[in-house]
C-alpha cells in the first residue's frame, strides 16, 4: 500500500533554534503566520490554514527541500552551498549578516607578505558595505587589521579565502542592527 501526501498545506522548513530561527519566526508573525504549536517544543506547527512549519537544524533545511520533506525553507545561503543539494534561492530575507575582523598576534610567524602587501586581494574578499576598515597593527607597519561586514551566508567561504591569503586571528561577531 502506497502512502500519499494528502495535506495540501505548503510545508516550510525553519531553523529550530538560534538567531536565524528568531528572525524567521518574527518575519512569519509579521505576515500573520504565527506558529500554532500543539505541544511545547514540537517539531511541527501550523502556520494558518495554508502553511505548516517543520522545525529542523538550519544545516538540514537544504536536505529537507531536496528530499521533498519541505516545499520552502529558511536558512543561510552558505549552508545551501555547502550542502551541495540542488535547491534554488528564491529571496534574500535581508537578515543573518555578521561583522568579520581579521587580526594577528604580535608574535605571529606568518609570512610578512600578508595582509599589508596583499591588501588589494583582501579588499576583493571582504569588500564590506563601502570597503573594509583598515586599522594599523603596532608591529612596524607589516600587518593591518581589516574590519568588514560580510553576509552570514558567506562567512565560512570568506574565512577560507582569507586564510589562503595568509590571514590569522579571524574574529566573527554578530551584528544586532546594521543601518546602511
Amino acid at each position: 500500500m502506497a502512502l500519499t501526501h494528502t495535506d495540501q498545506r505548503i510545508r516550510i522548513a525553519l531553523p529550530n533554534k538560534g538567531r536565524l530561527s528568531e528572525r524567521a519566526l518574527e518575519l512569519f508573525e509579521q505576515a500573520g503566520l504565527k506558529p500554532a504549536f500543539r505541544v511545547e517544543r514540537a517539531l511541527v506547527a501550523s502556520l494558518g490554514d495554508d502553511f505548516q512549519a517543520i522545525f529542523v537544524r538550519a544545516a538540514d533545511v537544504p536536505e529537507c527541500l531536496a528530499d521533498g520533506a519541505a516545499d520552502l525553507g529558511v536558512t543561510g545561503l552558505g549552508l545551501v552551498e555547502e550542502s551541495g543539494r540542488n535547491v534554488a534561492q528564491v529571496l534574500d530575507l535581508g537578515f543573518g549578516r555578521c561583522r568579520m575582523v581579521v587580526a594577528v598576534r604580535d608574535d605571529s610567524t606568518a609570512s610578512s607578505a600578508i595582509p599589508r602587501a596583499r591588501l588589494d586581494e583582501v579588499r576583493k574578499v571582504i569588500p564590506g558595505l563601502s570597503g573594509p576598515t583598515i586599522v594599523e597593527v603596532l608591529d612596524s607597519g607589516t600587518w593591518v587589521a581589516a574590519h568588514a561586514v560580510v553576509d552570514a551566508d558567506a562567512v565560512y567561504q570568506t574565512i577560507a579565502r582569507l586564510k589562503a591569503l595568509g590571514a590569522e586571528g579571524i574574529l566573527v561577531t554578530r551584528i544586532e542592527r546594521l543601518m546602511p
